[in-house]
């Protein structure tokens, strides 16, 4: 499937797939490796993974409720 087809599925921006692609990509190597060692996050960065699975969380919810009210 296309970016702009599985945004369409999964209701989000075709921008966020490309970047969790690129993500994928740059970490790859860490993903399939035995007792990866965990990279030091700054504090901006950590903030910045709290909030974004906050957001995904609270998508979650809202869809969870839109669909229970139908």
């Amino acid at each position: 499937m296309t970016n702009q087809e599985l945004a369409r599925k999964f209701d989000i921006h075709p921008q966020q797939i490309s970047t969790w692609k690129r993500e994928f990509i740059n970490g790859a190597e860490d993903v399939f490796t035995k007792g990866k060692k965990k990279s030091i996050k700054s504090e901006q960065e950590q903030r910045e993974d709290k909030l974004l699975k906050m957001i995904g969380q609270q998508k979650v919810e809202i869809d969870f409720l839109k669909y229970a009210l139908c």
